[in-house]
């Protein structure tokens, strides 16, 4: 008899609805999309929650993901049948491209201890600055390389380029504004020098627009010599710490006289006591620096490479020591 009761019990629950005994965590859209958005503005989004379970379900914790807020909660129970809502608040200064945050949601539900919640979208600028890292690649000293920067404004609203500047003073900079005013192209020239190697610079644009001031652009370029030496200097960050640093170049030929190619000797002219080691590999000469100590007046010193390649016979890399 005992059996019978027991099959038409469960028979009864399934066709009244009845899933499961406990808690049962049901989210009806655990993604929201809030699409395409233009600016720096803060989403606002409730989660709905249901317990479709016959015990209380409990929200634990609510974790989130850097950028997210919930108001406030951290724990959350609800009753069977009830709804409960997670408003969340995402605040997307400074962002752009497409966007996506996690809201984990840790629960008593025996099937769904862990839920993920997610918002995603795309923070258009509105200003579309490209690149944002120029890479002008290798450049002629006597015939410089001028690469360009557009800004377009993706509303075909009119700006003005208000300023330019760069950090380190090593580019030149010519604003050539559209006939609309929509868009504006920069030009950027390394200035001439008389150093070998790798460098880069930074610029910094400003417009008439609040939203899209003080925006940074990386431009990096490789005077062209006959030898290259990379990096192109020697950079250095003292720290307290007494673990010696390593520090490694390459220093490669031009493709048409790789074959025979040395490099003969390394020096540091004051610091006899540095451990330079030099390895011909493949495809260049390594040299490394073991067991370096960097010190703060080591700043302003020079690196000699010495090879045996006609008026590259001696290459000074500078050292400088940066700010901590």
């Amino acid at each position: 008899m005992m059996k019978n009761i027991t099959y038409f019990g469960l028979l009864a629950g399934f066709l009244t609805g009845y899933v499961q005994a406990g808690p049962l965590l049901s989210i009806e859209n655990p993604i929201h999309d809030f699409g395409k958005v233009q600016g720096e503005p803060v989403i606002e989004h409730a989660f709905t929650l249901e317990n479709k379970g016959d015990t209380p379900l409990v929200i634990r914790r609510i974790q989130v993901s850097c950028g997210c807020t919930t108001s406030g909660i951290s724990s959350l129970k609800i009753d069977p049948g009830e709804q409960a809502e997670i408003p969340v608040r995402m605040d997307l200064k400074g962002r752009t491209g497409k966007q996506r945050q996690i809201i984990t949601l840790h629960t008593n539900d025996p099937d769904r201890r862990q839920v993920p919640l997610s918002i995603t979208g795309q923070v258009v600028p509105a200003i579309e600055i490209t690149p944002r890292t120029l890479n002008l690649m290798h450049v002629d000293p006597e015939n410089p390389k001028t690469g360009t920067v557009e800004l377009r404004s993706t509303k075909q609203t009119p700006f003005q380029v208000t300023n330019v500047e760069t950090v380190n003073d090593r580019i030149a900079t010519n604003i050539i504004p559209s006939e609309d005013g929509t868009s504006a192209i920069i030009e950027v020239t390394p200035l001439a020098q008389t150093d070998k190697g790798h460098f880069s610079d930074i610029l910094v644009i400003d417009t008439d627009d609040k939203r899209v001031q003080g925006k940074r652009v990386l431009v990096m370029w490789q005077v062209q010599s006959g030898v290259t030496v990379t990096p192109g200097s020697l950079n250095l960050i003292p720290v307290q710490s007494p673990t010696p640093q390593q520090r490694y170049f390459m220093v490669k030929p031009p493709p048409k006289q790789k074959e025979g190619f040395k490099v003969t000797g390394v020096e540091w002219p004051g610091r006899e006591d540095v451990d330079i080691r030099i390895t011909e590999l493949p495809y260049g000469w390594r040299v490394h620096l073991k067991d370096l100590k960097p010190e703060e007046d080591m700043s302003g010193e020079h690196l000699i490479f010495r090879t045996n390649l006609e008026g590259y016979e001696e290459l000074k890399i500078s050292v400088k020591v940066l700010k901590r």
